[in-house]
């Protein structure tokens, strides 16, 4: 497989052609090298191959907003673990997005409920009332003072519990879920109510 990539490489440069055939070998080789080490569907690897090593190599901070499709993979890191713990006990999760906080945040919120909800994951975009209620949550609590000092805030209540970041798409990717996921059960179990991520 170098070698065609090699001599893929030699063609386009000898005659100035603009194939993407190297491009596609390259691309083909780097999945063979994931799959033969078991790191092909890692969310860590994933994770620094599209997302950290694009931005080193551009030097520079590129924003690109979360999309609700990303936003319900995020949220679905945490169903499935909170899924396995709250069924048994007969408890349930639902979740609750909402987009567009104050121009550029969102968040995630964690309810746990005594009834299956009809559906698992709502997304609040724009709705204003909605939005509203939400952020009248932590805005009469000690999160208030560091919103806007701080770039991530874990927020508990009674029946659920809340991850509110910037809506820079790399803030809400799988693998960040999974520390995420590490930050709320590290709370949970050292019983701080607020924390920085």
């Amino acid at each position: 497989m170098v070698e065609q990539i090699e001599n893929a490489v030699k063609i386009e440069r000898e005659y100035f052609n603009n194939s993407t055939d190297s491009e596609d070998l390259i691309k083909k080789l780097d999945e063979l090298i994931l799959e033969k080490f078991g790191l092909s569907n890692d969310v860590f690897v994933d994770y620094a191959l599209n997302i950290q090593i694009p931005l080193i190599a551009k030097n520079k901070m590129s924003w690109e907003t979360v999309t609700s499709d990303q936003l319900y993979e995020y949220a679905k890191v945490f169903t499935e673990y909170f899924s396995t713990i709250l069924n048994p006990s007969k408890k349930y999760s639902s979740v609750n997005i909402y987009k567009n906080i104050a121009g550029h945040y969102c968040a995630v919120e964690f309810v746990i409920q005594d009834t299956e909800p009809m559906e698992l994951i709502t997304e609040y975009n724009g709705n204003q009332n909605t939005q509203m209620n939400f952020i009248s949550k932590f805005m009469l609590n000690k999160v208030n003072d560091l919103f806007y000092q701080i770039k991530d805030v874990i927020d508990f209540s009674e029946k659920s519990f809340y991850i509110l970041k910037t809506d820079e798409s790399k803030n809400w990717h799988p693998a960040m879920a999974k520390l995420d996921l590490a930050d709320v059960l590290d709370s949970i179990m050292s019983g701080n109510e607020v924390s920085e991520i």
